[in-house]
């Protein structure tokens, strides 16, 4: 009797470590899941801008950035707001950047928390506007911030890389 009750207790010891372990493996698999699915969704925030950028409309472009988003372009000049980014790329869009291209290149993608991501991304920017012609590159920083409704760019940060080339024909 007594060696029936200790082989019961060994077998519902291993039944329960192999249940923890099985548990452990799903949500090892569901962490992978979910995460494979909030890179996704964040690599698409970043080809909506290259987009909106590419199709000169702002309203695309900002499209990804939290309604009180922020950030500083190449220029040094801060902005807070979605409407303001917004706004402020249809007026880029009429100036040397009318017929510039972009190409952004996520370099890294680090979550710093499950809801919150750091974003490294290598901006090729090529305009040119009647004679004269250009192209720089950047790095743009993004902090994004899972929400709701989904992945926002909550902050924005875009750094010249060298000095950008003007070349005249």
């Amino acid at each position: 009797m007594l060696m029936i009750r200790n082989s019961t207790r060994s077998l519902v010891a291993l039944t329960a470590i192999a249940a923890c372990s099985f548990m452990a493996t799903a949500q090892d698999s569901r962490k992978s899941t979910q995460r494979a699915k909030d890179e996704a969704a964040i690599r698409e925030n970043v080809r909506k801008m290259e987009e909106g950028w590419n199709t000169k409309n702002g309203t695309l472009f900002a499209e990804p950035f939290a309604e009180d988003a922020d950030g500083v372009p190449i220029g040094g000049r801060a902005f807070k707001g979605h409407d303001v980014i917004e706004k402020a790329h249809w007026e880029l869009f009429k100036t040397v950047f009318k017929d510039s291209t972009i190409t952004l290149q996520v370099r890294q993608l680090r979550f710093l928390r499950p809801d919150v991501a750091l974003v490294q991304i290598h901006n090729h920017n090529k305009w040119q506007q009647g004679e004269a012609k250009g192209e720089h590159n950047s790095t743009i920083t993004l902090v994004m911030t899972r929400e709701v409704g989904g992945w926002e760019i909550a902050s924005f940060q875009n750094t010249l890389i060298g000095a950008p080339s003007f070349q005249q024909k």
